[in-house]
């Protein structure tokens, strides 16, 4: 494993774990993940979507590349390619073609390409079948196994008086939602409502406690909040300004449906990516609104951020986490399999974003690397197991026994160790 801590290289992995332990208990802690921490459930990273749709979709393929939607250089590296981009594009090239009254069968066709590359990116974030099959299928399928532990990790090592642990992730899946629910925790989300959940901001600022827990027990945590910055499979559009979460048995229908549709102008109307015209015409208050949680999130006192699976291919987030550096007592801890071969010679936009992040060398930031030692099962795998007592607290128990029985015999015992008193 290669790791580095303010641009110098932590030779000692007990060091590195130790702050992975220190950082995961600070005051707000929140890990943020990419696409490849869905691999394991059956999921597929951006590079894998866009090779699917080349070789799946080989029409649309050729009418994006002759109309000039896909540039030479992506033809060649499919790694330069971001799809949410494209959908930019196509989507202010039907704006424009409407407004310049182009042939109605132009409009048509362009639909129908982009409808294409739509389907292309369901299939690679549906995930595994099985998960749809029954509510309790997530609980039982080792797929999400990372997941749970995951979450069961930062829930458990929250300490007494602190908040629920954050999720932020650019994925569209269902991952997190069931491994939550599979665990018995409540998942905020920004939704409200029984039968009719719709999106308001505030949402985020509620909480959940125990009311009939006594001392320590009054403070457990019992949820986490889950912000989708770039939408979900279950977020339907509707009008102008709203946006409706649904079941996942209802999503799976649309989905299914559009996927085996030949009608080529049907959508199932999924929130699934924030291109320029849905941002502006129904969307906008909701993306807006997460991205604002997410860079208020980074700027708390004592607050810590991993990042997992997430390539940096993201311009608008990753201005977010830069300017959150500016905040110092932020920690940043950053796994990323190709970490050596960006720093050395980045190819992408992402890698070069990376590279920027390291030269900076600022103690904030750890980047983690070596291919698999850097996965997203890596990570979950730092992260200490919750105790029920820390050490710290151990100490300090032990130093009040020592004033109580002070207290009562008028003996003064021996000299506590430096580690106890240290501790206090």
């Amino acid at each position: 494993m290669k790791a580095y801590r303010g641009g110098k290289e932590i030779a000692d992995i007990k060091e590195l774990k130790a702050h992975i332990a220190s950082a995961a208990r600070l005051e707000n802690v929140g890990v943020f993940l990419g696409s490849g921490c869905s691999l394991s459930a059956g999921g597929k990273m951006v590079k894998a979507i866009w090779e699917s749709f080349k070789s799946d979709y080989t029409d649309s393929y050729a009418y994006f590349l002759a109309n000039y939607f896909i540039t030479p250089e992506e033809d060649a590296d499919a790694a330069k390619v971001n799809i949410e981009y494209k959908f930019d594009s196509i989507e202010t090239a039907l704006i424009e073609w409407k407004r310049g009254k182009r042939v109605q069968a132009e409009i048509n066709s362009l639909k129908e390409h982009q409808h294409n590359l739509y389907r292309a990116v369901l299939n690679g974030v549906k995930l595994s079948e099985d998960f749809w099959k029954s509510p309790d299928a997530p609980m039982y399928d080792s797929k999400l196994i990372d997941h749970r532990r995951l979450l069961i990790k930062l829930v458990g090592n929250r300490q007494p008086g602190q908040g629920a642990p954050w999720l932020f992730t650019t994925n569209y899946d269902l991952a997190i939602e069931w491994a939550a629910e599979s665990l018995g925790l409540l998942v905020l989300n920004g939704f409200s409502g029984l039968h009719n959940r719709t999106f308001a901001a505030h949402n985020f600022d509620l909480g959940f406690r125990n009311n009939l827990g006594r001392g320590e027990a009054r403070f457990g945590v019992y949820n986490c909040y889950l912000v989708k910055l770039h939408g979900s499979l279950t977020w339907l559009s509707e009008g102008a300004q709203r946006v409706r979460e649904i079941p996942a048995d209802y999503a799976k229908l649309r989905i299914d449906e559009f996927l085996k549709s030949t009608k080529p102008l049907e959508s199932p109307g999924l929130t699934i990516y924030p291109s320029a015209a849905k941002y502006v015409h129904t969307t906008g208050y909701v993306y807006a609104e997460l991205i604002r949680k997410f860079s208020e999130f980074l700027s708390r006192n004592q607050t810590c951020i991993m990042v997992s699976g997430y390539s940096f291919g993201d311009e608008h987030l990753n201005r977010v986490l830069l300017s959150a550096l500016q905040n110092p007592t932020l920690h940043m801890i950053v796994y990323l399999p190709e970490l050596e071969a960006a720093l050395a010679t980045p190819t992408t936009a992402g890698h070069e974003f990376v590279r920027r992040l390291h030269e900076l060398a600022l103690p904030q930031v750890t980047l983690v690397g070596s291919d698999k030692d850097a996965y997203f099962g890596k990570l979950v795998e730092d992260i200490p197991a919750p105790a029920l007592l820390d050490d710290r607290t151990e100490q300090a128990r032990k130093l009040m026994r020592l004033f109580e029985e002070v207290a009562h015999s008028g003996v003064v015992p021996a000299v506590p160790p430096p580690s106890a008193a240290g501790a206090v």
